[in-house]
């Protein structure tokens, strides 16, 4: 039997041949949800351009810049005194396709995410909102963030 999803979960992107499906799948209209280890929302995007050869990637950064409508990077925070976790996010609404001019110009996205908008946040600016509302302490913070150079910037400052 046949089945045609609407919705396609990757549980892990790895590898060339995953990325090359996840974005076949997106350009055909699909809604491709899928996971990378990656320490920001940029750096999301660099490792998916990654897994192809440096003569693929323009098409690979022209494929994800017209079905591309959303990065989301979570880092995990300690909470004060030790009761649990607190969630902090680089989240990247591309829904006015505004990202989708700057993926190959890494410093650029970063700028543009750093200055936020109607609904995209910096993973800085939402570890420094945990910080001023008392929920995490600026140490746990910094150390959190430490992999993501933007955020940690933005925090240590």
């Amino acid at each position: 039997m046949r089945q045609r999803p609407d919705v396609i979960v990757i549980g892990e992107i790895r590898d060339r041949e995953t990325a090359e499906q996840a974005l076949i799948a997106g350009e055909s209209g699909h809604l491709v949800i899928g996971t990378l280890h990656a320490s920001s929302g940029v750096g999301t995007i660099n490792k998916m351009l990654s897994f192809f050869k440096d003569n693929e990637r323009e098409g690979r950064l022209q494929s994800l810049a017209t079905c591309l409508l959303a990065v989301i990077n979570q880092t995990l925070i300690p909470k004060k005194g030790g009761d649990g976790y607190a969630l902090a996010v680089d989240f990247m609404a591309n829904h006015k396709r505004e990202y989708s001019k700057l993926l190959g110009s890494p410093d650029q996205l970063q700028l543009k995410l750093d200055r936020g908008d109607d609904v995209s946040v910096s993973l800085g600016a939402s570890a420094l909102r945990l910080i001023q509302e008392g929920v995490v302490t600026k140490a746990d913070a910094v150390k959190a963030v430490m992999a993501n150079a933007a955020a940690y910037e933005a925090v240590r400052a």
